[in-house]
């Protein structure tokens, strides 16, 4: 890196000049970090250069509605603005129940129109000044209660909720489209001729650093599964015929942890399978820990989607639902937690049915409570033990046992007694 950046300062390199300019110190500063990040992420990826050529062009001022930024920036306004309306829908009911407010019509009205905003973020966008229009909000001034209603409690309420829709619907749209089209096509123009440069400087640091590598006769990790790919793929990604051959050789290609994929791999084991027929994958997206060494959970949530319990094009997937590692207690437990946090936006999947873990294991030793006054007669005792036996459920303590009681299965007791 040092090498490259001193040789384009001797050549006065116009775009690198123009990139260093924004920044304090060249070699160990922040240019280093981000020459260093993307080269990284470039070299996890599969096809590193279309990576950065396909990043750049994310940038084209002329082509930015139809770049994945601008189509993040869509859905997480639209997310933000469904979030709104859901916390905001249950006020119908206050308005009905209290008509003196006299502020349904202006409730439905200003949800309706937010409503209209979502549909207009959920449809293609090819007029980017006319669409900013669009989805301005345009909140009337909120008429003052008529005195008598002022003090009800239900009028605070309803305006308190008003107001924080309003702040909540505000902020969505100003702080994911707060730029004029002029400004924003200004902004992605010095922005391409920044990234321009540093793809460049990450281009011509990978190639010092290849021909060092060649000089010692070494190879590194990255550069065992990129000459992999070259030999097992065509320029248009299909299998070689290399990796047909190959494909031959392998009757079933089982992958454990394919949670933690990532798309170097992806395209490797695709390549040597049979069209992807004859792979056999497990993994668990609660498991999906190693994102920082450039794993990429959507492989294997994209099959999830996609395949089908019954089997179809695609694949077939299978629950493995039953736990016989722990007990109910456990699984309950963490069935709770995981139903509660996981979802699309902190989990990546949502914790449905499918996903929770069922107790299945009927040899583990059974907690027993048993609640009974002190003359309670033996049989009673034991027909209620056992019913707690039968239905699997977990008890916590038991008051007083008269004597030790033997079962068919075993029973740890816990209590004071």
């Amino acid at each position: 890196y040092d090498e490259v950046c001193d040789s384009l300062f001797e050549d006065k390199n116009e775009e690198f000049l123009n990139l260093v300019s924004n920044y304090e110190n060249v070699h160990d500063g922040l240019l280093f970090s981000m020459v260093t990040s993307l080269f990284n992420e470039s070299e996890s990826l599969p096809y590193p250069d279309e990576w950065l050529d396909m990043s750049l062009n994310n940038l084209d001022k002329d082509n930015f509605l139809n770049a994945p930024w601008f189509k993040k920036s869509l859905e997480l306004c639209s997310n933000e603005l469904k979030k709104a309306c859901a916390n905001f829908r249950p006020m119908e009911k206050l308005l009905i129940d209290n008509p003196q407010l006299e502020k349904l019509g202006a409730y439905t009205q200003e949800l309706n129109m937010v409503e209209n905003i979502i549909k207009v973020l959920s449809s293609p966008v090819t007029d980017y000044s006319k669409f900013l229009l669009e989805i301005q909000p345009n909140f009337e001034r909120f008429t003052p209660y008529k005195k008598e209603v002022k003090l009800l409690p239900e009028a605070d309420k309803f305006k308190e909720k008003r107001t924080e829709f309003k702040k909540e619907v505000e902020s969505a749209v100003k702080t994911n489209f707060f730029l004029s089209e002029k400004a924003l096509k200004k902004t992605l123009e010095i922005s391409y001729n920044q990234a321009k440069a540093l793809i460049y400087i990450v281009r011509k640091t990978r190639d010092a650093f290849d021909t060092k590598k060649r000089e010692q006769n070494v190879l590194d990790y990255n550069d065992l599964e990129h000459f992999a790919i070259r030999l097992l793929t065509n320029e248009d990604h299909s299998p070689s015929v290399i990796a047909k051959n190959l494909s031959l050789q392998y009757e079933e290609i089982i992958i454990d942890e394919y949670q933690d994929t990532n798309p170097v791999q992806e395209v490797i084991f695709s390549a040597i399978s049979k069209d992807g027929k004859n792979l056999f994958m497990v993994g668990d997206m609660k498991q999906s820990i190693y994102k920082f060494r450039n794993a990429d959970p959507s492989i294997f949530n994209d099959k999830l989607a996609h395949f089908d319990k019954d089997g179809n094009e695609k694949g077939t997937k299978i629950f493995l639902s039953q736990n016989f590692r722990s007990r109910k207690n456990i699984l309950d437990f963490s069935n709770l937690v995981f139903g509660q946090t996981m979802n699309k936006v902190t989990g990546e999947t949502v914790y449905s049915d499918n996903e929770k873990l069922y107790f299945s294991n009927s040899s583990f030793d059974v907690d027993v409570l048993v609640l009974y006054q002190e003359n309670a007669k033996k049989i009673d005792i034991l027909k209620e033990i056992e019913k707690v036996i039968n239905s699997g459920e977990t008890a916590l303590a038991l008051s007083y046992i008269p004597e030790k009681l033997k079962f068919k299965k075993k029973i740890i007791v816990k209590g004071e007694n």
